[in-house]
């Protein structure tokens, strides 16, 4: 969410450097909302208390899946877009995942949550930064 709001204060301001690289918050935003997010099965960390639905680890043509590459290439077809450096758009949604995460778990604390039931824990935000700055170094 506050991601969010800065987009819409200030679209036009360089969000993120990558390498040669730059995007605005409101180019960054668009990008990161649409592609990256679809994309977090492949990328999600498997979680052994069920937090989390996660393709890593299984038999994807054996369930009739894509790969990763295989569906970027046919969602950017299918919208006219040259495929992408992907890294800098996941690291920023695994970064922005683990950001969520981290508001679940103040909610919890706080006593505000609108569940009782909490899946996730705090070691996951660690698990999902970790991965994201990983991937940028790919």
């Amino acid at each position: 969410q506050l991601f969010a709001k800065q987009a819409a204060r200030t679209p036009d301001k360089t969000a993120l450097v990558y390498r040669d690289d730059s995007l605005t918050y409101r180019e960054l935003n668009e990008r990161s909302n649409a592609l990256a997010h679809h994309l977090r099965a492949w990328w999600e960390i498997p979680d052994p208390q069920g937090a989390a639905t996660s393709l890593r680890g299984r038999d994807l043509g054996a369930l009739g899946i894509p790969s990763l590459d295989a569906y970027v290439t046919t969602y950017c077809a299918r919208r006219g877009m040259a495929i992408p450096d992907m890294r800098p758009y996941l690291a920023f949604a695994q970064f922005r995942y683990a950001a969520m995460v981290q508001g679940i778990l103040k909610r919890v604390s706080d006593g505000t949550a609108s569940g009782r039931v909490v899946l996730h824990r705090q070691e996951r935000v660690a698990e999902i930064a970790a991965l994201a700055r990983r991937t940028l170094k790919v």
